[in-house]
């Protein structure tokens, strides 16, 4: 079973281990989810139960990797783009001061826009909403939410809570 983060329950996942990987201090193991049909990166210390083998009497290989299947492909793997969700496209508009390392670091992994005076606009597909969130409040005034809506009124309701929690007023 695989505890997915921001879940409380616990999913059975079946998956054929392609490869590991080692990131900001953390393992993963990516693979083909059968739950999802497609293949996905896990973090190790996110699975519950011990590993079954589907032949363990070692009566061949339980799967076969693809034969195009490389590991650099799939370990950079974002906090916004692990775990469950559907997925949907986030605008997201970054200051002068800040767009051009969100360019140089997502530039090629995401669709990125120049804009006048410095300013960027980052395109991204998001599936963990609260890694999503976490990151882009990383940024404060530098970062702003265009789309979805519904994202943009998270983000707001993030920033209030926080306010609250500092004991200022979000009004003023």
């Amino acid at each position: 079973t695989y505890q997915s983060l921001g879940r409380d329950e616990e999913r059975e996942r079946s998956l054929d281990p392609y490869g590991l990987y080692f990131d900001r201090g953390a393992w993963y193991v990516v693979g083909y989810c059968h739950l999802r049909e497609e293949i996905r990166s896990f973090r190790v210390s996110r699975i519950q139960s011990g590993v079954e083998l589907d032949r363990p009497q070692g009566e061949g290989p339980d799967f076969e990797r693809p034969p195009d299947f490389k590991l650099e492909d799939h370990a950079r793997v974002l906090p916004w783009e692990f775990e469950e969700g559907s997925e949907y496209q986030a605008e997201v508009r970054f200051s002068p001061k800040i767009a051009w390392l969100v360019e140089r670091d997502l530039g090629d992994v995401y669709r990125f826009k120049p804009r006048k005076g410095g300013v960027g606009t980052l395109y991204v597909r998001v599936r963990n909403e609260d890694g999503f969130l976490n990151w882009v409040l990383s940024f404060a005034e530098d970062a702003e939410v265009i789309s979805p809506k519904e994202l943009r009124k998270k983000v707001k309701d993030r920033l209030h809570l926080t306010l609250d929690n500092l004991g200022g007023e979000a009004d003023a």
